[in-house]
């Protein structure tokens, strides 16, 4: 069929399609301001209900078995945490009341642990968000509406800065579902190609879970650990003189001996390369040693991995150059009662600790830490 053209109506014509265009153009809805969705999706999760979440935790740096977290979760208050690393198995369950955690190889149990069941959905998702919710790194984001396992959901793109070391993300995603706002995945590419991500999965449920959900009963022949032989360890340091110690150096320069430092604020790190949380710490504490060394700010890492020649290595691909203490035998990590790296203290130029931070909180949490003590990004 050939369309015949009516020049009396012309315009008028024109005009009505003109309109249509315009009425079919705003009738797409515009797409959500990224900091909506960061705040959507952290409050979203800290009002989940009852629900059996499973978050795993991929490497493509590390051929082993996913790591896991599955939870039976009514509310922060009340919960079952199973934490999987490859071979390793710790339980906790949180009932308001006390919160116990199990290991099942050793059939030991401990109440009241510091820290134990963490962290919660809550306090991941938190830490996921850091970064993002930074007003530099909002103005990054790119959203676009995808599909995600057969459902509707936002993707948030980032990409950061160009960064010296292979360590620096080159490229964050976030996928929030759209219908409600949860995370179900991110994930992070780094410069070396290298790449890890946590994937969120919900099962919701249409009652709470029952009471004795969140209750240990403890299995045959287990034993309670001593309350003292799982005491916090940023309470026994903070306030009080830092262990002394002295050990090699990694290229073979003179050993270094804390307590000659006296004078100054000291950073201890304990790390190793093959850690994802220490190696993602790396960048901001390498930063806070540069930006800091003209008001008497010293940097000491400590590594006992066996090869020295591995961490050389890695170090040169990295392109760090800050200290490097060899602790093979242990002797700060036992003197710090390191349990879990990267373990971060924080030493006064009095000789006492002033901060012991266990795990890494983003680079947000690292430098409110040093800012409380004078050292201001």
């Amino acid at each position: 069929m050939t369309a015949r053209f009516r020049p009396v109506r012309s315009t008028l014509v024109a005009g009505c399609l003109l309109t249509l265009a315009s009425v079919c153009v705003s009738a797409a809805p515009p797409k959500p301001d990224p900091a909506d969705l960061v705040k959507a999706s952290a409050d979203a999760t800290g009002k989940l209900g009852p629900a059996t979440i499973k978050i795993t935790v991929t490497a493509t740096s590390e051929p082993k078995p996913p790591a896991s977290l599955l939870f039976k979760w009514n509310s922060p208050e009340q919960y079952y945490m199973r934490d999987t690393q490859e071979s390793d198995v710790t339980e906790t369950w949180v009932n308001g009341k006390e919160t116990v955690t199990y290991d099942p190889e050793a059939n030991e149990y401990a109440r009241n642990v510091p820290g134990a069941g963490k962290p919660s959905p809550a306090e991941l998702v938190n830490y996921i968000l850091g970064d993002l919710r930074q007003p530099e790194n909002l103005k990054k984001i790119t959203v676009s509406e995808i599909q995600y396992e057969s459902a509707p959901a936002w993707r948030l793109t980032m990409k950061p800065a160009a960064g010296k070391t292979q360590d620096y993300p080159t490229l964050v995603t976030l996928i929030i579902g759209k219908k409600d706002n949860l995370v179900r995945k991110y994930g992070m590419t780094l410069k070396s190609k290298q790449a890890f991500a946590y994937i969120f999965s919900y099962a919701y449920e249409k009652q709470p879970f029952p009471a004795f959900t969140f209750k240990f009963v403890p299995p045959e022949g287990a034993t309670e650990m001593k309350p003292e032989e799982k005491a916090d360890p940023a309470k026994e340091f903070v306030g009080k003189s830092a262990p002394d110690f002295e050990l090699p150096t990694l290229d073979g320069s003179p050993a270094v001996k804390l307590s000659n430092l006296k004078g100054k604020t000291v950073m201890l790190d304990f790390w190793a390369t093959w850690c994802p949380p220490c190696r993602a710490a790396l960048p901001d504490v390498n930063s806070a040693r540069k930006a800091f060394a003209d008001k008497g700010f010293v940097l000491l890492t400590i590594n006992n991995e066996p090869k020295a020649d591995d961490v050389k290595a890695w170090m040169k691909k990295e392109g760090y150059t800050f200290t490097v203490l060899r602790d093979m035998e242990r002797k700060a990590s036992s003197a710090y009662k390191v349990t879990g790296i990267p373990t971060n203290v924080l030493i006064g130029p009095d000789g006492n600790v002033l901060e012991y931070v266990v795990g890494f909180e983003g680079s947000e949490a690292f430098w409110a830490t040093l800012e409380k003590h004078g050292f201001k990004k």
